[in-house]
Parts: structure tokens; sequence; C-alpha cells
């Protein structure tokens, strides 16, 4: 089986095939491409083999699961559910639901899992003041996740020190 190159290629103009190995000079002038060295196509073989294992494996993982699945979409939503069960981000979702559920059981997956409230807006009056200075800065909530709780106080210390800095400076 014919390889089908993908060259990297350097500033020199030699080009390197990532799924063999080829390594080819490609001409400045219209002159023909030169084989530096020959790539090794049976490597794309097998990583072709594996590939097509892989995906087969996955088919019969969530055809073994398909009703669990189903019912964490229908009481968790995608993000869950895709979280749970190790489905990528992309299109095994959409085409999973479309395989299996009906339009109304698509329409009943929620889009706000159950457990978690809704993100709120900041309570600024407005996201870009007219005066140029900042909206307020929000008051510290127990509910946030961890990060973003070491992050509000980072910039709440950060803003302390400019504010005394900005009082003592006659």
């Amino acid at each position: 089986m014919e390889c089908t190159h993908r060259f990297q290629v350097d500033s020199h103009n030699v080009g390197t095939c990532s799924l063999c190995g080829q390594v080819s000079q490609f001409p400045w002038e219209g002159r023909e491409l030169i084989i530096l060295k020959k790539g090794n196509h049976s490597s794309t073989d097998i990583q072709k083999e594996e590939h097509m294992s892989s995906i087969k494996t996955r088919h019969k993982y969530y055809e073994a699961n398909k009703e669990a699945i189903i019912a964490d979409l229908l009481s968790l939503g995608r993000a869950a559910t895709q979280k749970k069960w190790g489905i990528p981000v992309g299109g095994v979702l959409p085409s999973l639901e479309k395989r299996w559920l009906t339009e109304e059981q698509r329409a009943a997956i929620p889009t706000n899992p159950p457990g978690r409230p809704k993100q709120q807006p900041h309570p600024s009056p407005s996201p870009t003041p007219s005066n140029g200075r900042l909206p307020p800065f929000p008051q510290f909530s127990d509910t946030w996740d961890p990060s973003v709780q070491l992050q509000w106080l980072e910039v709440y210390s950060e803003l302390a020190k400019r504010e005394t800095t900005l009082a003592t400076t006659p």
C-alpha cells in the first residue's frame, strides 16, 4: 500500500513525511522531486490498522453501554455525559444522538445540568463603563471553583497594593 505523504518541509526545501519517514528534496526550479531516503510504508499500514481497530473497539463500547449513555444524556446533559463516558468532543456524540434518539428525546436533553446553577452575570451596571474605569470588583464567593477563588485573591491583593501606593503618593 502506498503512503499518502504528509511532508514537513524545512527552509532548505527538504521534506520529511510524518507518516512513513521518507525524506525528499523539493527542487527550487521545476525539476523532479529527489528522494533522499525511502520511507517505511509498512509502518503506515500498521498505524491505519491500529486506528481502525481503535474505532471498532470504541464503537463496541458505545453500543454495549447504549442504554446507560442515553439515560445520562437525558438526565445529565451533553457535557457531563461526554466527560463520564470519555466521548471525545466533536462529531461522535451528535452522531450517536442521531442514531439512538428521537427528535423529542434530543429536544429534552438538558442544556444546564441539574445541581449546577445558571451562571449569573456580574451585577455591574454596564459591562463597559463610559467613564474609562473598570466595573466594581465582585464580592468573593465560596461557591466559585478553587482556581477562581485563588485568582480572585491574587487580583484583590494586587489592587489593594495599588490603592495603598496611590494613597501614599503626594
